[in-house]
C-alpha cells in the first residue's frame, strides 16, 4: 500500500480507538508529520489529507468502516475491535492489521509484509 494511504489508515484508526483529536500523524518510517484534519466518529469519517490535497470519507455499516480515498481513487475497509483493527486496501488488493496503544499506532502491511509505526 502507498505510504500516505497507510498514514491515513493509522490516523483514522488511531483517532477512533484512542479518542485523540490530532491535526497530523507522525510516520516513523518516513520520519515526518503528515497533516490530516477533519471529523472522525463511530459513524462517519470526513478527513482531508493536506499533502495529497484530497478527502477521505466514509461511513460505518454493520461494524465495518467503509472509506473512499479520493486521492488514490479506491476503497478501504476497516473493522475495529477493542484496541485492534483489521482491514483491506482495495488499491493494493491486500489486507492490513494494526493496534493502537495510547497515541501510538502500529500497522502490519500484508502488501510488503512489514510493520510500520505512527503516532498522533
Amino acid at each position: 500500500m502507498k505510504p500516505n494511504t497507510r498514514a491515513a489508515i493509522a490516523y483514522i484508526s488511531g483517532s477512533l480507538i484512542s479518542g485523540i483529536d490530532s491535526s497530523a500523524v507522525y510516520d516513523k518510517e518516513q520520519q515526518r508529520y503528515i497533516q490530516i484534519s477533519g471529523t472522525i466518529n463511530q459513524r462517519n469519517v470526513s478527513v482531508y489529507d493536506h499533502e495529497q490535497s484530497c478527502q477521505i470519507t466514509g461511513k460505518c455499516n454493520a461494524g465495518i468502516l467503509k472509506l473512499h480515498h479520493y486521492g488514490d481513487h479506491h476503497g478501504i475497509s476497516i473493522k475495529i475491535f477493542g484496541n485492534n483493527f483489521v482491514g483491506h486496501d482495495n488499491g493494493s488488493a491486500h489486507d492490513f492489521s494494526g493496534k493502537v496503544n495510547g497515541n501510538s499506532i502500529s500497522i502490519y502491511d500484508d502488501t510488503i509484509e512489514k510493520q510500520f509505526d505512527f503516532s498522533i
